[in-house]
């Protein structure tokens, strides 16, 4: 029986897990409620990455900088006479 790389993971945490509960309880469900759980965890994982990945192919400003005060700050330089087009925009993520 050929086993995905992908599914190593799930299969380990699904079976060392599940066969404890199962040989407990005699639960049989147990074996894919867990992996539901394992999947569910994943899934919100990748949507995490891809919805990062989006934003940063996207060029969009990140979440944490305050626009009007990166403004206030540039108005604030000794030279400065005036502002008018500004561009913000993330590079990767978690880093500001």
């Amino acid at each position: 029986m050929a086993v995905r790389v992908a599914e190593i993971p799930r299969r380990a945490g699904d079976r060392s897990v599940g066969d404890v509960i199962i040989s407990i309880t005699g639960w049989k469900i147990v074996d894919p409620i867990i992996a539901i759980m394992i999947g569910i965890i994943i899934l919100l994982g990748a949507v995490s990455l891809v919805s990062d990945s989006v934003n940063i192919s996207m060029e969009t400003a990140p979440k944490q900088i305050q626009l009007d005060k990166v403004i206030e700050t540039i108005k604030n330089v000794n030279g400065v006479v005036e502002q008018h087009d500004i561009h913000i925009w993330a590079i990767t993520s978690g880093i500001h």
